[in-house]
């Protein structure tokens, strides 16, 4: 078995692969929504969830997107200073469970984000992002705030499961003498009940983030931001409809402020709602599982210029729609190794923006995506990993036995594009 291990990882190594984030690695090789399946990042919408996921080291081997003060939109391989993680750990003299990561991307894609929608600059596609900068926006400014530290506390409370997530992060020092100052803060709670109404299980969320921002290079008068803030609730319930079968419904609302006029000139606001259901059947006593699902997100934002503080002399408006139809399914093919696949496309996107002619699209770039990846299973070690397709389609379509194993060419048989390494303790 060790031998086994040993070699298939040596010839990862032999693919020269290159590794970028954008979600939880699983998630993503099924091509589905965090929200449709039940895995670790749902920490991020559901602080309760930390109590299911106790006793977890979590490594993401990378600083993927929005690392740092400058975006990283194709993500970065890591080389042992770039990555991110944390430790969830039962803590019974703390009377619950603790988790404390660090080095956070500020922004996020999740599975949906690879179906290639019509997408805004100025707003976020909730489809796309679960979590993002304070405001909501893919803002240009020179106050991006890098993450600092997440903190969770999870408790049993009265038959609930109660959790509470900390966020922290500022842009840190900048050129002298008179650096911009930006920090933000964010409080999340969330609370799980078991057998509430039609849902066997049922979690709820809400968040309030805000972002405060200092600028001694502009004008005295006008240095600070005029408000930066965001509002999410969300429900995410499942019924148990056999020992091998669930189905879920979700919900989520987001309200975005990010209002820049004194320091940059402009402000947005949005508002975004996602729903969504999906149906699982676990396969072979839960060795296996397959998914499909429906998820609807809508987007409509505001965008407006001032010339002449307060103002305005620009005003765009931006609605997006899209209703996404996924299926993947999971199978393990061997006690130590787990294939994933999946499928989505989009089967309506459409988008109006009052600045374009013609103002309205229709199913814009709702192109197919075809995902794929592998978990390795070693003693308390998990590595779950995302593939390029087309490396792999590549390699079935001109079979060469043996490429990146015994001998090498210009070829790889596979490209790792995503990783996650995870230890239980």
């Amino acid at each position: 078995m060790k031998k086994v291990l040993l070699m298939l990882l040596m010839g990862l190594m032999a693919l020269g692969a290159s590794v970028k984030v954008y979600a939880d690695a699983r998630v993503d090789a099924l091509g589905t929504d965090i929200r449709q399946v039940e895995d670790l990042d749902l920490i991020w919408l559901y602080p309760n969830k930390v109590l299911q996921y106790k006793n977890t080291v979590d490594f993401r081997l990378n600083q993927g997107p929005w690392g740092g003060t400058v975006p990283a939109w194709n993500g970065n391989f890591g080389n042992g200073t770039g990555e991110w993680g944390g430790v969830i750990a039962d803590e019974s003299s703390l009377g619950g469970v603790v988790g404390v990561y660090v080095n956070r991307p500020a922004y996020l894609n999740n599975a949906a984000g690879y179906t290639n929608l019509y997408g805004s600059n100025d707003f976020r596609d909730p489809l796309r992002a679960y979590w993002n900068p304070v405001g909501g926006t893919y803002d240009t400014t020179a106050y991006r705030v890098r993450n600092i530290v997440d903190v969770f506390y999870g408790q049993g409370i009265g038959g609930a499961d109660l959790g509470v997530h900390l966020n922290y992060g500022d842009n840190g020092v900048g050129s002298s003498p008179n650096p911009p100052e930006a920090a933000n803060v964010g409080l999340a709670l969330g609370l799980g009940f078991t057998g509430a109404g039609p849902f066997d299980e049922l979690n709820v969320h809400a968040d309030y983030d805000m972002e405060s921002i200092t600028d001694l290079n502009n004008n005295t008068n006008k240095n600070k931001d005029n408000g930066i803030s965001d509002i999410k609730l969300g429900a995410l319930g499942q019924i148990n409809v056999s020992t091998d079968n669930f189905v879920k419904a979700f919900a989520d609302l987001t309200i975005d402020q990010q209002n820049l006029k004194d320091l940059q000139g402009y402000g947005t606001s949005d508002s975004t709602l996602v729903l969504g259901t999906s149906c699982s059947h676990k396969v072979n006593g839960g060795k296996g599982l397959v998914v499909t699902g429906l998820a609807f997100d809508w987007v409509n934002g505001t965008y407006t210029g001032y010339n002449v503080s307060p103002t305005p002399n620009f005003i765009e408006n931006e609605t997006n729609w899209n209703l996404v139809w996924n299926g993947s399914v999971e199978s393990e093919l061997a006690s130590w190794l787990t294939g994933r696949f999946g499928i989505s496309k989009a089967i309506v996107a459409r988008a109006y923006d009052s600045t374009n002619l013609p103002t309205y699209f229709s199913n814009n770039h709702a192109n197919v995506s075809f995902t794929g990846g592998f978990g390795i299973n070693f003693q308390n070690f998990t590595l779950d990993t995302v593939i390029d397709m087309s490396t792999l389609e590549n390699t079935i379509a001109n079979v060469q036995p043996g490429n990146g194993l015994l001998f090498t060419n210009s070829s790889n048989i596979v490209t790792v594009t995503e990783a996650d390494l995870r230890y239980k303790f």
